[in-house]
């Protein structure tokens, strides 16, 4: 799913500094006797697209229209809007075979709105016995941002995302990246595989640690967010023991008792006892 929160942003502050054309479009995709298409109305400006409405998904399979539904039932207060933003060259809708079963999924991944948020695909997968598609809701979190790629060359598809429950948990949205999550698809449902990826989840812990030290050197900023989700990644990476000694240095060092105006949640010694605590809720410390 890609990622344009700005470019939304953008669109919502300025779309009406000049005359909005109403537009309609259609993204499709197709997969053996499998098409899929997500239609859409929206205006355009010369800041680009925005004010989507009547979203509309058709599924046919072997020419036979299973699935024509309009969007919008997923929360009382908003309106999918699809992740491409309108944007050439760009589909909200991946028609796949996310289980290696010979029989493709359906994927739409939609925007709802909403600040350093809010995305999340609507998920369609054939059942035989009843003639009929399946839907069920992809959110694992507050968000849920992915790219769909074949990880370990096994044929299928993971999901590769962040774990979104780390959001604000230790400061500011800028304050607090997520750590790595991976996923794969079961009959409609999304099981955290993340633990069977030790080398991309120390990448990624390598890269929180990295920031970690460059920003524990700059004045008002605050790390207990970077160090968090380090430790995360690190335990998914089976390096979970010498993270934690790194984060009692850094907890002696000072670094996680930084206290700066409108920041959330413990410092100091109540971190370290607060982290353990959440990760052991989300399941990270199952191994070392």
């Amino acid at each position: 799913m890609p990622i344009r929160l700005a470019c939304l942003v953008t669109i919502l502050c300025f779309g009406a500094a000049s005359p909005a054309a109403a537009k309609t479009n259609t993204e499709s995709d197709t997969s053996g006797q499998v098409t899929a298409s997500l239609t859409y109305d929206y205006k355009t400006t010369r800041y680009g697209s925005y004010d989507f409405n009547n979203a509309r998904v058709q599924i046919m399979r072997g020419g036979v229209t299973l699935v024509d539904e309009v969007l919008g039932k997923e929360c009382d207060y908003c309106t999918p809007w699809p992740a491409s933003g309108a944007q050439k060259g760009v589909s909200s809708v991946n028609v796949a075979d996310l289980d290696a079963d010979g029989e493709p999924e359906v994927l739409v991944d939609l925007y709802s709105g909403g600040a350093n948020c809010c995305w999340y695909s609507e998920s369609y997968r054939f059942d035989a016995d009843q003639n009929k598609y399946i839907k069920k809701l992809l959110r694992p979190g507050l968000s849920f941002p992915y790219t769909l790629k074949d990880l370990d060359g096994d044929g299928v598809p993971e999901f590769r995302s962040v774990d979104y429950r780390f959001a604000y948990k230790y400061g500011s949205n800028a304050d607090t990246p997520r750590p790595l999550r991976i996923f794969d698809w079961n009959a409609g449902k999304l099981i955290d595989v993340t633990i069977g990826f030790p080398k991309l989840a120390a990448q990624d812990a390598a890269d929180m640690y990295k920031g970690y030290l460059h920003y524990r050197k700059v004045k008002d900023v605050n790390v207990r967010g970077l160090l968090a989700a380090y430790l995360a990644d690190s335990y998914n990476a089976k390096n979970g023991r010498t993270a934690w000694r790194r984060l009692v240095a850094a907890y002696r060092r000072g670094d996680v008792d930084k206290k700066i105006a409108g920041d959330a949640g413990p410092h100091g010694k109540a971190y370290l006892t607060s982290l353990r605590r959440f990760l052991t809720k989300l399941g990270y410390l199952r191994t070392a």
